[in-house]
């Protein structure tokens, strides 16, 4: 499935970024239903999930349980199993601020902060997956 690029817009906008990505929408498209600063607040991923199922798509959330080998974790998660993925990724262990990702079907990561294909190693820890089935319209308005 092709996606086009959606760079995120505020300090903390890459939900918003990754669902634009996921449901074929601008930015604004998606910010507009979100009442929240994303310059200091951002949007949680779970309601990204509820917003990209609202238009369509079914989804696998997968959770990571760490152990202590993170590189082994990581692995398992970044195993594409959907059309489109939302990742979450923690800049350590015990961190409660995540930053959103989107991963296609061939596993390749996109960063709605740094344009083109990203290395997954470069995210400490892969905390959530959301993987997403179902076709991607173009919102009636």
């Amino acid at each position: 499935m092709k996606f086009n690029y959606v760079k995120q817009e505020q300090k903390k906008g890459c939900v918003i970024a990754c669902a634009a990505m996921v449901t074929n929408q601008t930015y604004q498209e998606v910010a507009r239903w979100f009442a929240a600063d994303l310059d200091a607040d951002g949007v949680s991923l779970s309601h990204a999930r509820a917003y990209v199922c609202d238009r369509g798509f079914a989804v696998v959330l997968t959770q990571a349980f760490a152990s202590g080998d993170v590189t082994a974790s990581n692995r398992r998660m970044l195993r594409p199993f959907a059309d489109i993925h939302i990742l979450r990724v923690l800049p350590c262990v015990d961190s409660e601020i995540g930053h959103a990702l989107v991963m296609d079907q061939a596993g390749r990561i996109f960063d709605p902060e740094a344009e083109g294909e990203q290395d997954a190693e470069s995210y400490y820890f892969v905390d959530q997956v959301l993987g997403f089935f179902g076709e991607r319209k173009k919102e009636q308005k």
